[in-house]
């Protein structure tokens, strides 16, 4: 199964993790560091393993992410000796400098809240349904952010187009509010970039990642969320001006 798969967007390294990890934490989906095995070398990974949707969803997650541009370490399918799937994820390097955002620093926070990112960060979070972009999944180094863990988004059985709730679960998205000054011209600019940045990602390929998994996941499944995030993509500016404005249905540019 080693080898690079799908186009230069999204595409998607397979390979074999090699014994001799190192366990990071206890817990069902328990991370490990280690070295994984692939066509293209061997490369430093965080892994852990994972049931098939969850492995979909990881991966599509990342590649949708990594082709809209966010931070995202790379996403690699990787299979231990046991022949277990695991999801796995480029180390960002050990020992390194970036350590876990704390939701109670207030510095960092304000730092958060002018990262240029932050727009198109809480535009994917609230497009991917993530409503665990908590202290252990967003990682700064002093200079720059790092999305990581998607285990939690694509939630089984929710529609596209319904409310990403409740009020304050996109995290992310709250920063951003709270940023905004009150008056109706800043919330006019912002919602401009929001739906600037919805209108970039309509053409972004996913078969790189469909192929990919191939194998590790049904294809009911694939489907399922690639539709998901399609269809949720049409109907995200109204879902985000509903948050950044509910006083007012969208604005008709």
């Amino acid at each position: 199964m080693e080898g690079l798969v799908g186009g230069a967007e999204v595409a998607i390294r397979t390979g074999r993790l090699l014994p001799g990890y190192q366990e990071l934490s206890e817990g069902v989906n328990a991370p490990v560091r280690g070295i994984a095995a692939t066509d293209n070398g061997e490369i430093s990974v965080i892994a852990k393993k994972v049931g098939s949707r969850v492995l979909a969803v990881e991966l599509i997650c990342a590649a949708y992410g990594r082709a809209a541009g966010l931070p995202i370490p790379e996403p690699l399918i990787l299979i231990d000796e046991k022949h277990q799937f695991h999801f796995g994820s480029a180390d960002t390097g050990h020992p390194s400098l970036a350590h876990f955002v704390n939701a109670e620093d207030a510095s960092l926070i304000k730092t958060l809240s002018e990262w240029p990112g932050l727009v198109a960060a809480a535009c994917f979070d609230e497009l991917v349904v993530n409503p665990d972009r908590h202290d252990g999944n967003l990682l700064y180094d002093g200079e720059s952010f790092t999305l990581i863990d998607h285990d939690l988004c694509l939630p089984h059985g929710m529609q596209p187009e319904s409310t990403f709730g409740p009020e304050g679960a996109n995290i992310l998205l709250k920063i951003l509010i709270d940023s905004i000054p009150t008056d109706e011209l800043s919330k006019r600019r912002a919602l401009k970039e929001i739906e600037a940045w919805i209108a970039d990602k309509s053409d972004i390929s996913m078969d790189g990642a469909s192929l990919a998994l191939n194998g590790a996941c049904t294809p009911d499944t694939q489907n399922q969320l690639l539709s998901f995030i399609k269809a949720r993509l049409i109907k995200l500016a109204d879902l985000l001006n509903d948050k950044v404005k509910p006083e007012q249905r969208r604005l008709e540019y």
